[in-house]
């Protein structure tokens, strides 16, 4: 069939409506246009990929030396100019949240670029093992393209990557889920564990809940115990958790340093972050814009994790309640220690268990801010009801998925008014973006 993109979709597809029917064509952007053969086809929609195009979009990288790109599903979006990538995602994501939350425009903004996403390298993988292979798999497969061909890994990952593969032990029959992550020092740590067993999504422009299949029987690796202890020995990794257990170092730091003030979070190895110091620092700088000048008293974070955004606001404000379901209470502690020189010395800022599926506390009512960053599934509606009876007069939310942010605006619609949105690039090289939704209460 022919395609000629018209603009782009949130999954990083080109949309194309060449024949009538609007199609999602992969690996084409927006003003290209030639043939594709199709994956598959409903009635109303379908998918196809790119197998020829007359001409190359002015948003079409020329010089990417990966030779796994079209292949390889590390990095799905190494075809796109760097500095053209944020752009491109951000008007697919914006204009989907405009359209499902049923709003007006209003102002977008591009929180820059990150560093690494002009350099084109990684601070983070999710490699995998299985049946004696390592690496990435491969485009709509499991198939494993080994990660020794990366071209596009920090120095510092590319050792620890080597090292793996001349020191992992046999996986047998066992898959494995390896994530590696640098930290802001250049500091190595793995995490191992059996990956669950899950439902392949079908369509990737429209990224949903994975269901997971019937449990199956738990699997150990215990075997990689003595491997682990050979590897923070020889100094490659400062840190490996496997399952539940952990060698060296048990936690990651984080800093982040903004107009010379300087504050510190740390996260058990294996526990979400950042994906990249610079993108984390984008944040921290949206987290000061948020606070500076209002004289707020007490705010709340909600979602806090181990206190990234939670430290970075006491220093803006003298209360900060953090609230998360899953605490880890020592790594908060740390991170009070290494960030409290940076706050006033009557500064409180405190760790609090809530399951804030169920809403939100009494305490936090009382908050004339509300800052919250959700896992993909966004605000239980009990907690977005109760952040409208609340006392906040402006709200900060950070979302990793648009479809949920808009349902969410539409929730919190009653009490807030989005003022503005922006868009950081927190996962560079794929098609994922980061949306901070910037809302006032409607006097």
């Amino acid at each position: 069939m022919r395609y000629q993109v018209i603009r782009m979709a949130k999954g990083g597809q080109g949309i194309s409506t060449e024949t009538g029917k609007t199609f999602f064509v992969e690996g084409a952007l927006p003003g290209e246009s030639g043939d594709a053969v199709v994956l598959d086809e409903k009635k109303s929609f379908g998918r196809c990929r790119a197998i020829s195009r007359d001409n190359d979009s002015i948003y079409r990288c020329t010089t990417d030396v990966c030779p796994l790109s079209q292949r390889c599903d590390g990095c799905g979006f190494r075809h796109v100019r760097p500095e053209c990538a944020l752009q491109l995602k951000a008007q697919a994501v914006h204009a989907e949240i405009l359209k499902s939350a049923h709003i007006p425009d209003i102002p977008c903004q591009l929180c820059g670029i990150s560093d690494n996403a002009l350099d084109g390298t990684r601070h983070r993988l999710r490699l995998h093992a299985t049946h004696g292979k390592l690496g990435f798999f491969a485009r709509g497969t499991h198939d494993i393209i080994p990660a020794a061909d990366c071209s596009v890994i920090t120095p510092h990952l590319r050792n620890a990557v080597a090292w793996l593969q001349n020191h992992l032990p046999d996986t047998r029959s066992l898959s494995i889920d390896i994530q590696l992550d640098q930290d802001s020092q250049s500091t190595i740590f793995a995490h191992f564990r059996i990956p669950e067993s899950r439902v392949l999504k079908k369509y990737q422009h429209r990224p949903g809940v994975i269901k997971k299949t019937q449990p199956q029987e738990k699997q150990s690796l215990t075997f990689l115990h003595k491997f682990a202890q050979s590897a923070i020995e020889c100094g490659v990794f400062a840190g490996i958790r496997i399952e539940d257990q952990t060698f060296g170092k048990p936690w990651i730091k984080d800093v982040v340093s903004i107009d010379g003030i300087q504050t510190v979070s740390w996260r058990r190895i294996g526990d979400f972050g950042q994906a990249t110091p610079c993108a984390n620092a984008h944040l921290h700088k949206l987290v000061d814009e948020f606070l500076t000048h209002k004289n707020y008293r007490y705010i709340v974070d909600l979602y806090a994790g181990s206190g990234n955004l939670s430290f970075r606001a006491a220093v803006r404000v003298p209360s900060v309640d953090a609230f998360e379901f899953f605490c880890d209470e020592e790594a908060f502690s740390l991170g009070v220690r290494d960030s409290s020189p940076s706050w006033d010395t009557n500064t409180r800022v405190r760790l609090n268990v809530c399951d804030l599926s169920k809403g939100l506390p009494k305490s936090a009512f009382q908050a004339e801010a509300i800052i919250c960053d959700p896992a993909r599934d966004g605000l239980s509606e009990a907690a977005a009801a109760d952040i409208c009876r609340s006392n906040a007069r402006e709200l900060l939310y950070i979302s990793c998925e648009a479809s949920c942010l808009a349902r969410d605006l539409t929730r919190l619609s009653s009490a807030f008014k989005p003022k503005q949105l922006t868009y950081v690039d927190m996962f560079p090289q794929t098609p994922l973006v980061e949306t901070v939704a910037w809302l006032e209460r409607v006097t």
